[in-house]
């Protein structure tokens, strides 16, 4: 399987004393890397309006049953699955919504 190498080291990337935190799925622990990177949205005026679009990294074995609409809480907050997004190298970045 082509990237199977990555998928051996997975558990070194998402520990949680490094980059990781740990997250509720589908009644399970799982870690997850967390990231609400600021977007600006423009609104047709001259400025943007701040917001975020959260995301976590989570090893794909962890997600298989995450759909749009799943929910998975992080950090005590619940967010919604709006998108998931699969890289092929075992890891899925799913797009989220509070």
């Amino acid at each position: 399987m082509a990237g199977a190498f990555l998928t051996d080291d997975l558990s070194d990337l998402f520990q949680t004393d490094d980059f990781a935190s740990a997250a509720t799925f589908s009644g399970s622990t799982i870690n997850v890397i967390f990231d609400a990177e600021f977007v600006g949205v423009d609104t047709g005026g001259e400025v943007q309006v701040e917001s975020s679009s959260p995301v976590c990294y989570v090893a794909t074995s962890d997600v298989a049953a995450a759909a749009h609409g799943s929910t998975i809480a992080i950090g005590g907050v619940t967010y919604t699955v709006t998108g998931r997004e699969d890289d092929n190298t075992g890891v899925t970045m799913l797009r989220l919504r509070t």
